[in-house]
Formats: structure tokens, sequence, C-alpha cells
């Protein structure tokens, strides 16, 4: 079970950065890329249904523009469609600006990541014209995703430690989402203004994210 949690964080502020528990050494374009692959995965892991949902009604692009053929199956087919292209442009730009953001001391990720990219961008005939030609993508969507999809697994979990497969039961993939929504609560808070003293936001910042075992070791209750 592939899970991955997202927080919204205002890019301006470093402080946020370490209240959401990503290491200190951490940079800013640390956290984005992470942040991109995740979006990049996500969006691969569902685009397989975008495609076979694209072809389930057999229209081709020229069908979907007939109005000949039922105007309910033609307009499902045409958003269908609509959804896969967009859905791979997406992952098209995710990659490219998490590669964008790679440092120099990064070049055997960023080279890799360009290079499973361009594999993508390959099998694309040409993106001016993708609605039109998407059947093509298909075909070969079918017979590599898998194999495409692994290798960006393996890089996002050997560079950026990311992407792992827990295989977490449903219980504790509840379990986290709560514990997620919860910290997520509180960034929202805090970015909100709300009225509390800076010190019991510094805690509150601190705390975040960490794992129960070490909050059970930290005195918490002085900033109440």
């Amino acid at each position: 079970m592939l899970i991955a949690f997202q927080v919204s964080v205002p890019h301006s502020s470093r402080k946020c950065c370490n209240a959401l528990g990503w290491d200190s050494e951490d940079t800013l374009d640390d956290i984005e890329i992470d942040w991109l692959l995740n979006k990049a995965l996500k969006n691969t892991l569902v685009i397989s249904d975008d495609l076979a949902n694209a072809f389930s009604q057999r229209l081709d692009a020229t069908d979907i523009h007939d109005e000949t053929i039922d105007k309910l199956s033609r307009l499902q087919a045409f958003l269908d469609r609509d959804y896969a292209c967009c859905n791979l442009a997406d992952i098209d730009d995710f990659l490219g600006n998490a590669i964008g953001l790679s440092s120099s001391f990064q070049s055997e990720f960023r080279t890799a990541l360009q290079l499973l990219r361009d594999k993508l961008n390959q099998a694309i005939p040409e993106w001016e014209y993708l609605f039109e030609k998407l059947e093509g993508f298909e075909e070969w969507w079918q017979e590599n995703s898998q194999a495409w999809t692994e290798q960006l697994i393996a890089l996002m979990i050997e560079h950026r430690n990311i992407g792992h497969n827990w295989q977490f039961s449903d219980r504790q993939a509840k379990l986290l989402q709560q514990y997620y929504n919860s910290n997520k609560l509180l960034v929202n808070c805090l970015n909100s203004d709300c009225n509390i003293s800076e010190k019991v936001r510094q805690r509150i910042e601190h705390n975040l994210l960490l794992p129960i075992s070490k909050l059970e070791t930290e005195n918490n209750t002085e900033i109440f």
C-alpha cells in the first residue's frame, strides 16, 4: 500500500518546514522535490484507469466529434480522454520541475529522472496532438507502465527516501490518515494568525509530526 501525505506549506517560512518534521538539513527545494515526485507517482498510479475509461466506449478521436453517435457516449469519451491528457501533462510537469530544482550535488538523481521523463516523452507522438493520437500512447502504456512506474519508485526510494511500500493494514492506514489530518489542522491554525503566545506556537511547531515515543520523552506540560 503506497501512501503519500501532503501538507500545504508557505514556501516563505522555514519555520513551518521545521514544524512539519522535515530534517533540518532539508532545503525548501528538497521539500518541493519530494512533493512533486509524490504528485507524479500519484498521477502515474491512476492514469491506467484514465486511459481505460477513455477507450471504454470504443470511440476514437474522430468518433467523439461524430454527431450521429450517441451524445452521452461521445461526451463521456471526450471527458475521459481529456482527463488522461491532462494527467499525462501534469506528470511531465512534475518531473520537469523536480529535475529543475535538483542541485548540482544530485547529478545522478537528476540524470536518472531525466532519462525516465525522456522515456515518457518519446512514447508520446506529439504533445500538441496528444488528444487525437492518445491511442498510440495507450498501447505503449499497457506494455511499459509497470516497468516505468517501478523505476520511478526505485528512484524516489534510493535518492529521496520516499515512495516506500509500507504494506500498512487498513487499520494502520486509517490511523495514519487521522494523524495526518490532526497535524494538518494544527498547521492551518498556526497559519491563520491564531491568538496564542509565541512560546506555545514554538512548542507546537517543535512537536508536530514527532513520533509518539519521542513525544512521551519530552516535557510538554510547561507550555500550558
